[in-house]
């Protein structure tokens, strides 16, 4: 859980545009390329996304079931995940590496001619069939010094457990970060629902139909700002203020919105640890390719997609990876939560507790 705080404090860190990223899919990604690393490499990595001293065969078992977890699909809630690997024509890859990616990940595995104009097509194909179209590229072009690219994709539609009211949405002013407004449609609820009043802001959670996920909505007070909270925010804090709900009759005010990232993840990554896998001299991948050549991470790329509405939610994400050489209790009265400035925002696992997605949204779409 840790990770996708930290991945998002790192990604939010000067970016005055929306933020918005799946860690899950992210980690789920770095996992399956940590089966090709080796020595510090595979420890930098594994530390990142997963327990720690945990090695390979429990890393690819915790990702597997975790894929199981997430999984499901009905009228109502649905979470479809796909893992492919893009491998260049005519350089064979470490058998066991692959077999890896397909047994624990369900990776597809492909060879492509990487110098062909159709390449990039294949890929961002796989990409908008694998995000119900939500993400329609993830690939501008292959650099020729790559000999791999691994791609993983999230898609998520849920409907809300209780929807909000078509007919009570209104338009309102949403304060910027520049301090200009611009009207919104704003969507309003008032019932019981999951409430928490911070040290630092107003949090609600609603829930989607089954309530095996949530989203949960974390609107900072008029004396402190999104960018500030993430900044200190990590699993521990969020499991605390989790563990702190109950249920309270109020007002909340929602914007309906839409909101999309495109993020080189190469210097939050570094900053997490892992650049290793990034240096040329020190990264060690002959778990997928027997060196000469040696190998390296050469880009980490994510991009992501939310709509929130009436009804309830759909997003979407997808990830690359190209492999080259060289609180406070709340009060009794009734609360009001108007989500009028920029705010943070969580998808995830009742269960589980993953972070399917998590975003800071300050100029909602």
């Amino acid at each position: 859980m840790n990770f996708g705080w930290n991945l998002l404090r790192q990604t939010a860190k000067g970016n005055t545009d929306n933020v918005f990223l799946s860690p899950a899919n992210v980690s789920i990604a770095l996992a399956m390329t940590a089966n090709g690393a080796k020595g510090d490499t595979y420890a930098a990595i594994s530390r990142l996304v997963g327990a720690p001293g945990e090695g390979l065969d429990q890393l690819n078992g915790d990702y597997a079931a975790l894929q199981t977890l997430l999984k499901r699909s009905d009228d109502k809630v649905s979470v479809s995940l796909a893992n492919a690997l893009w491998t260049k024509v005519g350089v064979p890859l470490d058998p066991a590496f692959l077999r890896r990616a397909q047994d624990t990940f369900g990776a597809r595995v492909s060879e492509l001619d990487y110098s062909s104009a159709a390449a990039p097509a294949t890929i961002n194909q796989w990409v908008r069939d694998a995000t119900n179209n939500k993400i329609t590229s993830i690939v501008d072009r292959i650099d020729p010094s790559l000999i791999l690219l691994l791609t993983s994709a999230i898609h998520f539609k849920g409907m809300w457990a209780t929807p909000f009211d078509k007919t009570k949405t209104t338009d309102m002013p949403f304060n910027l970060p520049s301090g200009k407004a611009q009207p919104m449609p704003m969507m309003l609820r008032t019932s019981k629902m999951s409430y928490l009043k911070t040290a630092v802001g107003q949090m609600v959670q609603l829930p989607y139909a089954g309530n095996a996920l949530r989203m949960t909505v974390l609107l900072p007070d008029s004396n402190t700002s999104a960018d500030a909270i993430v900044d200190t925010l990590n699993a521990q804090t969020w499991r605390t203020w989790q563990s702190a709900f109950t249920v309270k009759q109020g007002t909340l005010r929602l914007p309906r919105f839409t909101a999309q990232s495109d993020l080189g993840l190469g210097d939050a990554l570094s900053q997490l640890g892992m650049g290793i896998a990034f240096d040329p001299k020190q990264a060690d991948f002959s778990g997928i390719h027997p060196p000469p050549p040696a190998l390296v991470i050469s880009a980490v790329r994510h991009k992501s997609f939310v709509a929130v509405d009436e009804e309830g939610t759909e997003a979407a994400a997808a990830t690359s990876i190209g492999v080259g050489i060289t609180s406070v209790q709340p009060a009794d009265e009734p609360f009001v939560m108007t989500i009028d400035r920029p705010f943070i925002v969580a998808i995830e696992d009742t269960a589980t507790g993953a972070l399917l997605f998590a975003g800071v949204i300050r100029q909602p779409l």
